[in-house]
C-alpha cells in the first residue's frame, strides 16, 4: 500500500454512485456477508461519464470460493490481488491493473464493518483525458472567487451565487426546490432525529455532486491531489443548505427538546446574580466584556452551526483582545513619579517664659 495518498472515500464519486443509484448492490456490501467489498479508484482517475452499471459492478468484489487470492466481481468477472496489485482476469474485455493505495473500514447501522479499498486507477471505464482548451479572452480573465475561509451563511451564499459562476444557477434553483419540498413535507419525531440527519446528508451529497458536474472550477477542485479546497467547498454547500433549512428544523428541535431547554433555562437563571468576584475574578474585568456580550446576544439570530460557532469565537476574541490592549497600554505607560520626600519634623515649641517672682510679704 502507498501510505502517502489519502482521500475521503465517503465522498468518492464511485462510492456515492454505488450508494445512491444501486442501493441493492450497496446493501450486499453493507450486510458484511460473503466477504463483499468495494474497490474505489482514486478520485482524480475517474471519468464520471464512464460510471455505468457495468463499471460499478466490476468494482464490487468478493473472494472466489475456489482459489485463494482470486476474486469475483458482482457481474461475474474474475480478478486477482497479489502483493498490493489488483489485476483483471477472465470476463474483462481488456487487461488492466491498479495499485492498492489504502483501505478503510466502514460501518453499517448494526455497527458491523465492511471494507472499502482505494486503488490507483479504474478497472473498467476510461480515466479522464486532458482536453485541448481554446484560449479566449474570457478564459484569460476568469479568476475564480476564493472559497470562504469563514463559511458563514452570507459568505457561502455569495460564493455559490457569484457572477463568476453562472453555471451554478440551475443547480441551485433545483436545490432550493428540493429544500422547500423537504421543509414542507418532512415531520421530525423524537427518537428519529438520525433519520433527518441522513436525509439532509443525502441532500448535501447530491448537491455537491451536481455542482461538481456543472462547474469546471469545482471539478478541478475534485481532481486536485490536495483535498483542502474540496473540503472547503463541502463546508460551503453544507452551510448553504443548513441556512435554508434552519426555519424548518430548529423550531422542530425546540419542541422535541422542550424539557431539556427548560431545565437548562432554570440552571442559567440560578447564575444570573453571580458576580465576577464569586468566580474568583477581578471586578474590573467587566469593562472588557461589553462587546463579547453583544456577540453572544446575536446567537439566536444565526441560522447555521458555523455562524453560531463564530458568535462564541468572536466573543472570546473580543474579551482577549481588550485585555491584551489594556495590558499593553499598562506596560507602555511611564511609571508613576516617586512620592515626595517626607517633610522635616516641626521645630520644638519655645520654652515657656519664667514665672514671675512671688509678691513680697
Amino acid at each position: 500500500m502507498d501510505g502517502t495518498y489519502s482521500e475521503d472515500l465517503s465522498t468518492n464519486v464511485l462510492f456515492r454512485t454505488l450508494k445512491q443509484k444501486y442501493p441493492r448492490l450497496h446493501q450486499n456490501v453493507e450486510k458484511c456477508t460473503q466477504g463483499w467489498f468495494v474497490l474505489v479508484p482514486q478520485r482524480n482517475s475517474i471519468d464520471v461519464s464512464s460510471l455505468t452499471q457495468e463499471a460499478i459492478e466490476a468494482h464490487v468484489v468478493q473472494p472466489s470460493p475456489y482459489f485463494q487470492g482470486e476474486y469475483v466481481t458482482a457481474n461475474g468477472r474474475a480478478l486477482s490481488i497479489e502483493k498490493g496489485v489488483v489485476s483483471t482476469g477472465e470476463g474483462f474485455s481488456t487487461g488492466a491493473s491498479a495499485t492498492i493505495l489504502f483501505e478503510e473500514l466502514f460501518y453499517n447501522r448494526d455497527y458491523k464493518s465492511f471494507r472499502v479499498v482505494c486503488i490507483s486507477a479504474p478497472l473498467v471505464g476510461a480515466s479522464p483525458r486532458p482536453r485541448a482548451k481554446l484560449v479566449s479572452q474570457s478564459s484569460l480573465t476568469h479568476i475564480p472567487p476564493a472559497i470562504p475561509t469563514r463559511p458563514t451563511l452570507e459568505t457561502c451564499s455569495s460564493f455559490l451565487r457569484s457572477p463568476a459562476y453562472p453555471v451554478n444557477t440551475i443547480v441551485l434553483a433545483k436545490l432550493d426546490a428540493q429544500i422547500q419540498e423537504f421543509a414542507s413535507t418532512y415531520v421530525m419525531v423524537k427518537g428519529y432525529e438520525h433519520d433527518a440527519v441522513a436525509k439532509v446528508r443525502t441532500l448535501t451529497d447530491k448537491a455537491r455532486e451536481d455542482l461538481i458536474c456543472a462547474n469546471p472550477d469545482f471539478r478541478q477542485m475534485y481532481t486536485d491531489t490536495d483535498s483542502s479546497r474540496m473540503d472547503g467547498l463541502a463546508q460551503v454547500i453544507e452551510t448553504y443548505i443548513m441556512g435554508l433549512l434552519h426555519d424548518r428544523i430548529f423550531p422542530a428541535l425546540k419542541v422535541i427538546y422542550r424539557e431539556e431547554d427548560e431545565h437548562m433555562l432554570k440552571v442559567m437563571d440560578e447564575f444570573q446574580n453571580i458576580r465576577l468576584a464569586d468566580l474568583g475574578l477581578a471586578e474590573d474585568l467587566e469593562q472588557h466584556t461589553g462587546e463579547g456580550i453583544y456577540f453572544l446576544s446575536q446567537l439566536d439570530h444565526k441560522c447555521t452551526p458555523f455562524d453560531k460557532l463564530y458568535c462564541f469565537q468572536d466573543a472570546n476574541n473580543s474579551v482577549a483582545n481588550s485585555l491584551s490592549i489594556s495590558v499593553a497600554a499598562h506596560k507602555a505607560s511611564p511609571p508613576p513619579p516617586p512620592p515626595p520626600p517626607p517633610l522635616p519634623p516641626p521645630p520644638p515649641p519655645p520654652p515657656p517664659p519664667p514665672s514671675p517672682p512671688p509678691p513680697p510679704p
